[in-house]
């Protein structure tokens, strides 16, 4: 029970703990500058090359997970059974959705830098014959945050979720206790459960400590939701995220709960018999 205890609080430490002092405080990003088109260009070609360098990974998660995804259909193992226990039943369709949202979340980030990095090679074009306020030009994540939140926001987080969700389903898996496993194998499959789950705790506390533009995990996502929602009822509004956010949304939060209520498979998903 304590070792529970103290694993929650460690994973709440991690991703809502501020970053630590360790460094020198960073000096305040300067006020907005008066910029060139070649100024411009010069520094979003900085961020252009961040962009390039992070969707490389994203695509190479989004096929591991998409390996994973297809071992686990072959071995039928989140075939959900009446004699499983209600929480294997629920872990099994857990493990389907996080590897759906890692997927999801790497192609996004895939998708958002490869367009974030063609807007940013363009982006000397609005300032050929004329200077332009440039806000936080001094380096290139501090011209993608000042000038771009929302695409430098969606890049980063949906490249950390993906991974995320992607370890905490390999995890999850081997938490669910097997039929045909014995005591041994049993207390390894926990082990690599719980160093797995370590792992991402570490993970996020090493995000939190190289932040420089948020406190920490959490706040991001809350900036982040906070851009997305100013995206969809701002000024002006684009007509097909407004029309399509919040059906599409609600249309899957009633097939999410349909899918986690619904009663266990009897081998129509896969085919399979039960006896």
């Amino acid at each position: 029970m304590l070792s529970r205890v103290g694993l929650f609080a460690a994973a709440t430490q991690a991703f809502t703990g501020p970053r630590l002092t360790l460094r020198t405080p960073r000096t305040p990003r300067h006020a907005p500058v008066k910029a060139s088109a070649a100024d411009v260009f010069e520094v979003a070609t900085g961020a252009f090359d961040w962009t390039c360098n992070l969707g490389a990974p994203a695509a190479l998660v989004a096929g591991a997970v998409m390996a994973t995804s297809q071992e686990y259909k072959d071995d039928e193992s989140l075939v959900t059974r009446e004699a499983d226990h209600k929480w294997v039943r629920q872990a099994k369709k857990m493990i389907k959705v996080l590897l759906v949202g890692s997927f999801a979340c790497e192609v996004l980030c895939v998708f958002v830098s490869t367009v974030t990095g063609t807007m940013l090679l363009s982006s000397g074009e609005g300032t050929a014959h004329a200077v332009k306020s440039l806000v936080g030009r001094d380096t290139a994540m501090g011209f993608l945050q000042a000038n771009h939140e929302f695409e430098y926001l969606t890049c980063r987080l949906s490249f950390l979720n993906g991974l995320l969700s992607w370890l905490g389903a390999v995890a999850l898996k081997y938490a669910i206790p097997q039929p045909d496993e014995g005591e041994s194998t049993r207390k390894m499959n926990r082990f690599a459960a719980s160093l797995l789950t370590s792992t991402m705790v570490l993970m996020v506390s090493f995000y939190n400590a190289h932040l420089n533009f948020y406190p920490n995990y959490i706040q991001m996502v809350l900036r982040w939701c906070k851009l997305a929602w100013h995206g969809v009822v701002g000024d002006p509004v684009e007509p097909l995220i407004f029309c399509g956010a919040f059906p599409f949304l609600a249309l899957t939060t009633y097939l999410g709960w349909k899918a986690f209520t619904a009663k266990p498979d009897e081998g129509s998903d896969s085919g399979i018999s039960y006896s």
